[in-house]
């Protein structure tokens, strides 16, 4: 989806491929972890090759010994917001024709 290979997405970060900064990412996941904070969101995310898309994102905090891993799941969205502005430009805008 992001068009990076599995070794490449190794070297990679949370912060390489969302639209957020490191400082973020620390609120958020303290929050996720302390329960606090729900795990779906909508967020853009950072293609190698091509402009950031909207990702439909949700994420869970689990235990590993004394330290926290956190699980994210991305799906592209992108046909969805497409459709959600086509129905709002719909709503407020008359389609027929001659108008």
């Amino acid at each position: 989806m992001l068009g990076y290979s599995r070794e490449e997405l190794f070297d990679r970060g949370p912060m390489d491929l969302m639209a957020t900064s490191r400082a973020q990412l620390e609120v958020l996941y303290d929050a996720i972890i302390a329960g606090r904070r729900r795990t779906g969101s909508m967020e853009t995310a950072a293609e190698k090759t091509a402009p950031p898309f909207p990702v439909e994102v949700h994420r869970q905090a689990h235990r590993a010994g004394a330290d926290w891993i956190i699980v994210t799941v991305m799906r592209d969205v992108t046909e969805r917001v497409e459709s959600q502005s086509r129905l709002k430009h719909l709503v407020h805008f008359d389609a027929s024709p001659g108008c």
